[in-house]
């Protein structure tokens, strides 16, 4: 691997006050394993990549290494907590079996409760002006499904409505992307991404 890697990695571990062994420990490799890649004498592996770049995409060493952005799009599920607006419960077990970590509003709720809970999230909701007006203050995101034109009750995988939303999350990059955004799934599965300010 390329001498500035090995830097730049070097610079985050120490950074983030992680020593090699921690820094393994997180990546689930071993400690011989970070010493080759700081060392330049070995490059990560696909699996490793995903897991550098999951780590590191708060910070700008993602930026300065594209070449680990192209998997980064398909590791975007283990980073964003998804909260269902009250009516879409049905799209639970569908999307925790896609890999996102789900959670449901229950009835009743009130709005601080709802802001509270949502601080870091992204909520899903086919009633988007109701979550828009506070996601900057409270820092979440939208996730609006008002264009698709069926919901499916599928419980599994195969759920077509939880496949555009797990699509449309990991393509927009929503959640590694600094800042708070709405963004809005199409019935064909496109998507548009708007920044909230």
């Amino acid at each position: 691997m390329a001498k500035g890697f090995s830097e730049k990695l070097i610079q985050f571990r120490a950074k983030n006050s992680l020593s090699q062994e921690e820094l393994a420990a997180k990546l689930e490799v071993s400690f011989a394993t970070v010493n080759r890649w700081e060392n330049g004498h070995s490059e990560p592996q696909k699996a490793a990549r995903k897991k550098i770049d999951l780590l590191f995409s708060s910070s700008d060493f993602s930026q300065s290494y594209p070449h680990l952005n192209s998997v980064l799009s398909h590791s975007k599920r283990s980073k964003l907590t998804i909260i269902l607006d009250e009516n879409l419960f049905q799209l639970k077990p569908s999307l925790k079996d896609s890999g996102f970590k789900v959670l449901a509003l229950k009835k009743g709720m009130s709005d601080e409760e709802i802001r509270e809970l949502a601080e870091g999230t992204a909520i899903l909701t086919n009633n988007t002006k109701d979550f828009l007006p506070h996601a900057v203050a409270d820092d979440y995101d939208v996730i609006s499904i008002e264009a698709l034109k069926f919901i499916d009750t599928d419980p599994t995988r195969k759920n077509k409505t939880a496949q555009k939303i797990a699509k449309a999350i990991r393509d927009s990059g929503i959640a590694f992307i600094r800042g708070n955004f709405n963004l809005i799934i199409k019935n064909d599965g496109a998507y548009e991404l708007k920044a909230l300010v």
